[in-house]
């Protein structure tokens, strides 16, 4: 798929369209994009409708996966690069730090989320991808359980040692992926969120720019 650019009266600016889901993890940059003041478009699939697998998505990302972020004819996949591309190229945003002490430990707690999302929340939101069996299913989602609620109490220490966010007195990225990551604890794993993850998780819903993309996808915060 050719994705044209759009011109405004500085130039020609690249086309950026956000390829994902609703309720998903491409909901991480459809907030940072948001909280960017960036100018976007959003195309929603239908994962349970398989529309990632067709021919038509496929010529955007041949992974078949979202998100997946167009900028001009380019594409980026893999939502820690997303997350990075997007602040960098929307410094005043504050997402991620110049210092490259502060940047690096601000990446950390990025990977971290990625990672966590990947060993902790897929494994219980699907577990059948991952192993045969009800039985064995219904295993591999009460470990996966337990493994979110480890992942909510070490980001809750944090959050109590920092000034309200992973990073400090003021959101970064990894506090956008956390902030999802808090409300599928809540919503999907029916845990008890440690008190500094909710008022964490208030916090970031209190953004209006977080409040103008739960409304696009139709979610509760």
């Amino acid at each position: 798929m050719t994705l044209a650019d759009s011109r405004n009266g500085a130039g020609v600016v690249p086309r950026v369209v956000l390829w994902g889901s609703r309720g998903t993890t491409s909901t991480i940059p459809h907030l940072l994009l948001a909280e960017a003041g960036a100018a976007f478009e959003v195309r929603f699939l239908s994962l349970k409708d398989g529309e990632q697998r067709r021919p038509e998505y496929l010529a955007v990302n041949p992974k078949g996966e979202v998100p997946a972020l167009a900028v001009g004819g380019r594409v980026v996949t893999e939502i820690p690069a997303i997350c990075v591309f997007i602040a960098e190229t929307h410094p005043a945003s504050g997402l991620l730090p110049a210092d490259p002490l502060e940047k690096a430990l601000a990446l950390s707690w990025l990977q971290w989320c990625s990672f966590r999302q990947a060993q902790s929340f897929f494994p219980g939101f699907m577990p059948q991808r991952f192993i045969e069996g009800e039985a064995e299913a219904a295993k591999l989602r009460a470990a996966s359980v337990g493994r979110v609620a480890e992942a909510m109490r070490q980001a809750g220490e944090a959050l109590s040692r920092s000034g309200g966010f992973l990073g400090g007195e003021r959101p970064g990225l990894a506090d956008y992926y956390l902030f999802m990551q808090e409300r599928w604890a809540a919503r999907a794993f029916r845990l008890e969120l440690p008190e500094a993850c909710a008022a964490h998780r208030a916090r970031m819903a209190a953004r209006p720019a977080v409040a103008r993309v739960m409304e696009t996808e139709g979610l509760e915060p």
